[in-house]
This record gives structure tokens, sequence and C-alpha cells, in this order.
């Protein structure tokens, strides 16, 4: 059973940075999305094959997903007079529409081949044919693969169609008592699968960043399964975690470097939420002694998001009145908290919560009222800019980054209940990933290897 201290605890920070006081509310125009390259994308052209219709049609649609929202593409308008040229190898009909690109999808036996047409430049690529099982849960994988491989052909850059997403679901059991456990999912909302179950309230899950060349396999996440809050490290096979450290208190709220090297939490082991960090281990946890890296007497720190070089780090805190953001660099070890001196990340005393640090190492994602309702914003590292990404209604929170540095997911909460989306910076429409009952919270984008 969780005390009311401990929940407490979990909630404090949230009701710290709720209230307005008198500061100001970030007053800055919103971001405008960014021209997209069209692309064409054919009906499949079934040839000799037992694959049933329905599914096929499905297939179909996650390919359009993904050309949809990859923030570099937008599907041109279905015809199927120009499917019919187009498999003929007749590109001519396209140079009429101006589209820049266009992808056919061949499908014979249980293989399907896609080819892509650059018309701006005249080529033509076809990709490895894919082997398919007829059953879309097992073939989504690769589809997600092929959108990505023809999206470095078509940018020079990785996609994000075969990346994952954790997220927390809080429910109630049938005795009104409250669980909450880790989830993992497909980037776009599907194949969903619990990791957690230990019967406790989880939260905070974070992706451990996998070594050079590979994909994550394991995260951290935070539970209540011994009565105060501690950190946990679990594969991604799923199954219960293994307590992290020896620390006393409460401990929340993790961000691991991207080198896998530091790990930076908040606890209460000194009486107060302050900021610490220790010294982890990608298979083994951590190591050594945690030290207590900022403090403020009556102050509460939180929501710590570290460089991509791992040298700075932001943090909110409510030291100078009222919950802000602020950055400072890692202090080397035998600093004391005296030479530490965190600066303001925002010009003007803007409440502001949930930073997230971009892969790209030049923007912080973080959560500002703007009348009265919690949006998404923006700061650029680079040029000292803050933009609003969201609007409307419903509070947006803990935002977190895709791998490019171009998509966010974020939990949006109404009195309907609390959903997971994401957007992308070049086209600002929000994309539903998670429905049904219960809350989902707490998203962390699954990061690729530098």
């Amino acid at each position: 059973m969780i005390s009311k201290r401990h929940i407490l605890f979990l909630v404090l920070p949230c009701l710290l940075f709720a209230h307005l006081m008198a500061d100001d509310e970030l007053q800055v125009k919103l971001r405008t999305a960014a021209k997209l390259s069209p692309l064409y994308l054919a009906q499949p052209n079934v040839l000799d094959t037992q694959l049933p219709p329905p599914y096929i049609k499905e297939l179909y649609k996650v390919v359009h997903f993904d050309f949809n929202n990859n923030g570099r593409t937008l599907t041109s308008p279905h015809s199927a007079e120009i499917d019919a040229k187009l498999y003929r190898n007749d590109t001519g009909a396209f140079r009429e529409r101006r589209d820049f690109y266009a992808l056919t999808l061949t499908i014979q036996n249980k293989q399907a081949t896609a080819t892509l047409y650059d018309l701006k430049k005249g080529t033509s690529s076809t990709f490895q044919p894919l082997n398919l099982t007829g059953v879309l849960s097992k073939d989504r994988a690769e589809l997600h693969f092929l959108a990505d491989a023809i999206h470095k052909k078509l940018f020079g850059t990785e996609g994000i169609a075969s990346t994952r997403i954790l997220f927390t679901e809080k429910n109630s059991t049938m005795s009104g008592q409250e669980r909450a456990s880790i989830w993992i999912m497909d980037y776009d909302g599907a194949g969903k699968r619990a990791l957690t179950d230990d019967s406790s309230f989880c939260v905070n899950p974070t992706f451990v960043p996998p070594s050079r060349g590979r994909i994550p396999s394991n995260y951290l996440y935070v539970s209540y399964k011994h009565g105060q809050s501690k950190i946990h490290l679990a594969g991604l096979q799923g199954g219960n975690g293994v307590k992290l450290g020896q620390l006393r208190g409460n401990q929340l709220m993790p961000a691991l470097s991207q080198d896998r090297k530091n790990l930076f939490f908040i606890s209460d082991a000194s009486g107060n939420p302050d900021l610490f960090l220790e010294s982890f281990n990608a298979e083994t946890g951590v190591v050594g002694k945690p030290r207590q890296i900022y403090a403020v007497p009556y102050a509460t720190q939180a929501s710590p998001t570290v460089s991509p070089n791992g040298r700075q780090v932001v943090f909110v805190s409510n030291k100078d009145g009222s919950p802000r953001l602020y950055i400072m660099d890692v202090p080397p070890e035998g600093a004391t908290i005296k030479e530490i001196h965190p600066r303001p990340l925002l010009k003007r005393r803007v409440v502001a919560t949930a930073p997230a640090w971009s892969p790209d190492g030049s923007k912080i994602a973080f959560t500002a009222k703007k009348e009265g309702v919690r949006q998404i914003w923006i700061h650029d590292l680079l040029t000292d800019e803050t933009t609003q990404i969201t609007t409307g209604g419903g509070d947006k929170e803990n935002p977190t980054w895709a791998p490019n540095s171009l998509h966010l997911a974020y939990n949006l909460s109404t009195r309907e209940g609390c959903s997971v989306y994401m957007l992308n910076l070049n086209q600002l429409k929000p994309v539903i990933l998670t429905r049904g009952q219960g809350e989902w919270k707490f998203p962390s984008w699954e990061p690729r290897s530098s």
C-alpha cells in the first residue's frame, strides 16, 4: 500500500509547479509548419498471392501512416489512373503533377517489393523485398524498417518508424486501489505490451541508451513496491526490475547521460528533494556512492535532463519562489554546493516544468502555461528563442524527443482521461497514440546510438 506521504512526494512537484503566482506567461508567436516534400503512394500492385485483401489493406495503412508522419513527406491524393501509369513505369504522368517522389509496392506470393521514384532527378531505386507472414502484428516491424530505409535514401538521415515508446498506464483494481505499470509500444501506437506486473505504482520510465550500433535492451523506472519510491533497472523483454542503490529516502525522475556513465535523479535522502548524481553501468546498475550536486534549503529540485555530451544538466527548481528551468555544468567530483551556480534557462520569469533535451543538443522542450492551459514549448539554445508548439484545450505535459530531434511525444490530460500524443515540428499536427480506459502518461522515446 502506498502511503499518503509517498503519493505526496510523487505529486508534490506537480502541485508546486502548477500554480501561477506572479510570473509572466510566455508571449511568443506559434511556430508555423514547414513545407513538406510531396510523395505519391500508389495502391499496392497485387499479383499472384494468397494474402487476404483485408490484410493488404491494413498493410497499406501502415506504410501510408509512416510517410504521412515522418516530418519530411506528405502523401498526395490517390489516383487509380496514375497508379496504372506508374506501374507501367510511365513517370511522365507524375511530372505533370509536379510531385517530387513516388512509391510503389508490388506484392507477389508472400513478398513485397518497394520502388522509389525521384521525379525531380529522374531516378528510381528498388529495395530489398520483404518476406510477409500474412499476420500484420508480425509484419509491421518489417514495414517500419522499410519506411526508415526509404527515408534515409531520400534525406540521408535515419527515420523514426522503427522506434518505440515507453509509457505508464494507470488504472484502478476491483477494490478501488490505484496501480500503474510500464508499457512499451511502436512509435505509431501499435504493438502495446506491458513490461511490469508487480502490483505496485510504477512511473517515470526511461530507456537506457544503447551502445554503438545497437538498440536499447533495458530501461529505468520508479516503483513504490517497497513503500518509498525507488529507481529500478529492467529488461525490455519484460519482467519486473531490480532496485538500484542503497540510498535512503525516495528516489525519482531518473535521467541518464548518453554515454551511459552517469545517472541523475531526485532524492530526499537529505530531507529535501535535491539533485543527485551517481556513476552507472548499463549492465549492472549504479556504481559507487551517489553525490548531491545541487541543493537549496526549503526548495524543491525536479526533472533533470542531460545534454547529449553529458556536460550540462537542465532541471527545475523553485529556489527563487516559483518553479523555473535552470541550467548548469555538471560539477566535478569534490565540488561544493557553494561552488555550483546554475543560471535560469529562460530570460523571463516563467513557471516551467518537465524539460527534455533534444538528442542533437540544440533544443529544450518543456511545459508552461498559456491562458491557463499547459502547453509544450521549445527553447532554441542556438538562437535563445522560445516557441509554442501545441495549442487547444487539455494540459500537455512530459515531452520526450525522438532520436531525430524532430518529433515529440507527450501526454494530454482532459476530463475524459489522459493519452499519449506525438507531433513533429514540421507539421504540428497532434496524433493520438493511446486509446482506452486508464491514464497513459510519462512517454519516453527510444534513443539511438550516436
